[in-house]
């Protein structure tokens, strides 16, 4: 029967590591998975990767949080009522200069890649997110995320929820489809 209450936190990590561990190169600075045989972090219980057995939670071969220091804690009522308009949408769209090429070896590796029905693609998963998004289901959108995408989305759904609020987009299209960068992993 309690108004939910938010609690914003100003924290204070401290990092260690090995003197000898190497820092891993920004590309693949956000990628949560075993140092030793790249096992994605859920297999990785207890500070040992279960695929490898490497213990990999020591600070032997990436940084660590030794310790978190809460300095800072102010209280804040729901935080999902405003409009705060976009930032950065104004900007010019930042391309890699590598994109075409690496879209062109994709197509090379896999014959059935295609931009057209790649487009089509988007559209369709665009389309389903946003009905998704405003009927707060979850069930719908999940074949279309990654576990990382949709646990971000099942955050934010249960948020809303949390609050009894429902957020609705209405109206939502794609206006242009630019390809500004491509990845390809294993």
């Amino acid at each position: 029967g309690q108004p939910e209450r938010t609690t914003y936190y100003v924290e204070l990590w401290t990092l260690a590591r090995r003197r000898d561990a190497r820092s891993r190169p920004p590309a693949r600075a956000r990628i949560l998975a075993c140092p030793g045989c790249g096992a994605p972090l859920d297999a990785v219980v207890e500070g040992t990767c279960t695929h490898c057995k490497r213990v990999v939670a020591g600070g032997d071969f990436d940084w660590v949080v030794r310790a978190a220091q809460v300095v800072e804690s102010q209280e804040r009522g729901p935080m999902l009522t405003t409009e705060v308009p976009e930032q950065g949408n104004e900007l010019p769209t930042v391309f890699d200069p590598e994109a075409q090429a690496r879209c062109a070896a994709i197509s090379q590796k896999d014959p059935f890649f295609q931009w057209q029905p790649f487009e089509a693609r988007v559209g369709l998963v665009f389309r389903e997110f946003q009905t998704a998004w405003t009927q707060r289901d979850l069930v719908r959108m999940r074949p279309y995320f990654t576990d990382a995408l949709f646990d971000t989305q099942r955050f934010w759904v249960e948020a809303y929820r949390a609050q009894g609020l429902r957020n609705v987009t209405d109206g939502a299209r794609i206006v242009r489809l630019e390809l500004a960068g491509v990845a390809s992993d294993r």
